[in-house]
């Protein structure tokens, strides 16, 4: 019985052991799983679209820089890991001290996070660079990360100079300014072709015949780009005979192309004049006055046949009038009130050697001398009258007739070859011109000529 008993007890509390953990709660059997963070690592993009950022063998970023078009380029550094990216440090290696950097990226990164850094280039002056900038960091597989920098230059300080003859010309590449007695004021022009502001200085003079020249000028003391002003350089001749050099100097804080140095070349010397020819080809002949009772007074009308110097006409006008009043002839103000009328055709030519500044003048003069007689008398000692039909005595006067008794008109012909060398003067020699061609004038009209041989 009591065996019975106890194997009954063992299998109660065995059903009860089992029921107690039938009910007991459930507990769970999934696993929370867990984060795994990303190391730190530094990615770098820029604004540059031109040149875009490329990776290189031994360099993980190149840019490229100029001082036109992309003087500077913003990077951004951005952790793209989830770890803290820490910059420890930028080293900017630039052996031209060209180029300037900012930054914000002096704090820890998290992930997602980023900072901006900007990189100037300042160059002015024509040239490459080559420069190298070092960004360490905790990045795992960078721990320096290396970014090329290119960096083009061209001189933004850059002026043409050129000599002109009125305004805004450019010329030739040597610059040599070429003065004499009639070519006395040249221009000179600067031009600022450059990228940035051209400052200048007062123009200098130098050289043993500096003297010799003088200057002014408009020029400021700068030039925007763009902008002209000019140089006006004036040759003495009086200074020196023969001739003068000497040099203007254009001081600026650029390059003036094609030099800063203008040669200033001058020649001066007294002009020496000489009649290759004189050839008259006809002549007056028989003078009406010298039969009949005249008074001198002359009227002269002069026809230039093409362009001649403004100096000449006045001149061979004012000598004209020089010989009549040494010779105590009259000038009349109308060929009805002159007993003489002179009507000359001058053709003149002239031809000029720039190099020596010698002249030659071709000088021909076509003309037509009309005498009129006064107090013509008949054989009754009575005065003939102008009426055409009057019958005086016997004799009665057709206009054809009283016009071939009474009027005398004949043709004459000259010419000139006249050289100057050394031009010094344009009217002295004009003037003078002109004096030795009236002479010949009087010469061939059958005039006294007291001023001379000529």
């Amino acid at each position: 019985m009591n065996i019975g008993k106890t194997s009954f007890s063992i299998i109660a509390l065995s059903a009860i052991a089992l029921l107690s953990v039938g009910c007991a709660p459930k507990q769970s059997t999934t696993l929370t799983p867990t984060k795994i963070e990303r190391s730190q690592e530094l990615f770098i993009t820029t604004d540059i679209k031109k040149t875009k950022v490329k990776k290189k063998k031994d360099f993980q970023y190149e840019i490229n820089l100029n001082n036109t078009t992309k003087t500077e380029a913003s990077l951004m550094l951005k952790n793209r890991g989830d770890k803290t990216l820490t910059i420890s440090g930028l080293n900017l290696k630039d052996p031209s001290h060209l180029l300037k950097s900012s930054n914000n990226c002096n704090k820890p990164l998290k992930g997602g996070e980023s900072c901006n850094l900007t990189i100037k280039f300042t160059g002015k002056n024509e040239g490459r660079f080559t420069s190298i900038l070092e960004i360490a960091s905790n990045d795992i597989k960078h721990k320096v990360t290396n970014i090329l920098i290119n960096a083009e230059s061209k001189d933004k300080f850059h002026g043409y100079i050129s000599p002109i003859k009125s305004t805004k010309v450019k010329q030739e590449r040597t610059v040599k300014l070429k003065f004499n007695a009639l070519n006395k004021k040249q221009y000179i022009q600067i031009e600022n072709d450059g990228l940035g502001l051209l400052e200048l200085k007062a123009p200098k003079r130098s050289g043993e015949d500096a003297s010799s020249f003088k200057y002014t000028t408009d020029c400021k003391t700068s030039l925007k780009v763009g902008q002209k002003c000019e140089v006006t350089v004036t040759y003495d001749p009086t200074k020196k005979e023969g001739f003068s050099d000497a040099t203007i100097t254009i001081p600026s804080n650029g390059n003036i192309t094609p030099s800063r140095y203008i040669r200033l070349e001058g020649y001066s010397k007294p002009f020496s004049i000489a009649i290759n020819k004189f050839v008259v080809s006809d002549n007056i002949g028989d003078f009406v006055d010298d039969y009949f009772e005249s008074s001198k007074t002359y009227y002269f009308r002069t026809i230039y046949q093409g362009n001649t110097d403004r100096f000449f006409t006045n001149g061979v006008k004012a000598e004209i009038a020089k010989y009549f009043k040494a010779n105590n002839f009259k000038l009349a103000s109308s060929p009805a009130k002159a007993d003489r009328v002179v009507t000359i055709y001058p053709s003149v030519t002239t031809t000029k050697n720039e190099e020596s500044n010698d002249l030659a003048y071709n000088i021909v003069i076509d003309g037509y001398l009309t005498t009129k007689a006064k107090g013509i008398k008949t054989a009754s000692n009575s005065t003939i009258a102008l009426d055409y039909n009057s019958t005086i005595g016997d004799t009665k006067f057709s206009a054809l007739t009283l016009n071939n008794m009474i009027f005398s008109k004949e043709k004459f012909q000259f010419g000139l070859d006249i050289q100057v060398d050394n031009v010094a003067d344009e009217k002295e020699v004009a003037t003078t011109v002109a004096d030795i061609v009236v002479s010949k004038l009087f010469n061939v009209l059958g005039l006294k000529d007291t001023k001379g041989t000529n």
